[in-house]
């Protein structure tokens, strides 16, 4: 009996770090690493333009505050990052799934 009452409390732990998204501290493109502190020029020069950009409007009672957080997608054999950049440098680093495809993290040709 006392597996019975076990089980819904490991699907539900389960269940909670399926759902919780995940932060890194870096994450790779080509061979140079992108890491909180970086500035967003240092993140296009190492990983090129990013996969897409989430836009994001917080309300607050006297403005608004306008953030864009590039996601870069890092293949199939790697994950979609998301990252949340603040006075132009790289505040937090979100895995946000498994990536697909081929890798689109690499530096831009010149």
């Amino acid at each position: 009996m006392k597996t019975l009452t076990f089980k819904p409390f490991i699907f539900f732990i389960l269940l909670l770090l399926f759902c919780v998204p995940f932060e890194a501290s870096a994450f790779r493109c080509d061979n140079e690493w992108v890491k909180i502190g970086d500035t967003s020029q240092e993140v296009t020069a190492k990983c090129g333009q990013p996969y897409t950009i989430v836009r994001r409007t917080t309300h607050y009672i006297t403005y608004d505050k306008y953030d864009y957080n590039p996601v870069y997608n890092c293949g199939e054999h790697d994950f979609t990052y998301e990252i949340t950049m603040l006075n132009n440098k790289v505040k937090n680093i979100h895995i946000l799934t498994k990536g697909i495809g081929q890798s689109q993290c690499h530096k831009p040709h010149k």
